[in-house]
């Protein structure tokens, strides 16, 4: 019998991917040989986003997706083995001023964390992926504290795709914590994935995609090009801003040289590949580009997942 879990702040199912049955990522195959890929039986998916949710059910039709405010969940209704939690990450960032546990963007995490006692019967395990400052923050030390007073021995790790071999930064922590011995990191072999092959090269000509000349002038110092035909190249990590934003919320990809030169923004299929979605997922097709990049910027890098996941035990 499969072990079962519970997804909040789940967005578009980010974690559902990445321990379906079908995980077929082209781009993925070499690099998930060396570890068994774990799977789960869904019990219920939670996030307050609906456009998020919306997604989500798409892809995952047989999942139960709920909207609803995730501080107000009652413990009884959230069985399950493993708990996957990705809640909002501005209160530990410079572009949320980092207020920590002053944000009110916390609150619904450390209410939902401090329902958890030493006589809680779900979960057995769980995992909290967050940005790099929440492994320091106040918040993140808060919930580390009453997770290890419940009985959880607890870890953490700072993983990037990029040690996996993936052509893309995505440096995330993790907070791991289970009632039962944790298992070492699997061993992985670095397998190198070049840039190229998460492109679709018809985007290169789609006027849609073209980053602005004024971007291109005015950034000219901080924006990050990268060419796709380097195959050392390592796109920096794609934010909910991007599109929005010129610096600082991912790469372009540059097209020519000159003063300045000609580049395209990725597409949001492609921020997908990069994060190791499935060739099988897809957006409903009501969602506008802009509002796809903000929901992949928030979402996870699957073979990351999967490799954290081999810190807990199958039994």
């Amino acid at each position: 019998m499969r072990p079962t879990c519970v997804e909040f702040y789940c967005g578009i199912g980010g974690f559902a991917a990445a321990v379906a049955e079908r995980t077929d990522c082209p781009a993925d195959t070499d690099a998930d040989q060396s570890i068994e890929i774990p799977c789960f039986e869904p019990l219920s998916a939670w996030d307050i986003d609906c456009g998020a949710l919306g997604v989500y059910r798409l892809n995952f039709p047989n999942h139960v997706a709920n909207a609803a405010e995730i501080r107000s969940l009652a413990i009884e209704r959230l069985a399950g083995d493993l708990w996957w939690l990705s809640p909002p990450c501005l209160p530990f960032t410079r572009k949320g001023k980092q207020r920590d546990g002053d944000d009110p963007r916390t609150d619904s995490l450390i209410a939902l964390i401090g329902k958890l006692t030493s006589d809680s019967r779900n979960p057995n395990s769980l995992v909290i992926e967050n940005v790099p400052p929440f492994a320091s923050s106040r918040t993140g030390e808060w919930v580390c504290r009453h997770l290890e007073a419940a009985g959880f021995q607890t870890t953490w790790e700072t993983r990037c795709p990029t040690e996996l071999g993936w052509p893309m930064r995505r440096l995330r922590s993790y907070l791991i914590a289970s009632r039962q011995s944790l298992r070492p990191l699997a061993i992985r072999p670095h397998v190198g994935l070049s840039l190229d092959a998460f492109l679709d090269q018809e985007n290169d000509s789609d006027p849609e995609l073209t980053v602005p000349a004024k971007w291109l002038i005015d950034y000219r110092r901080a924006i990050d090009l990268v060419d796709p035909a380097d195959t050392q190249a390592v796109a920096s990590c794609f934010t909910s801003s991007y599109g929005r934003m010129p610096v600082r919320s991912g790469s372009y990809l540059r097209l020519s040289a000159g003063e300045p030169p000609t580049a395209r923004f990725f597409s949001p299929d492609e921020v997908l590949r990069l994060l190791g979605f499935p060739s099988w997922y897809r957006w409903p097709i009501e969602i506008p580009r802009r509002r796809r990049w903000a929901m992949a910027g928030n979402s996870l890098s699957l073979p990351v997942v999967r490799w954290v996941l081999s810190r807990l035990s199958r039994s």
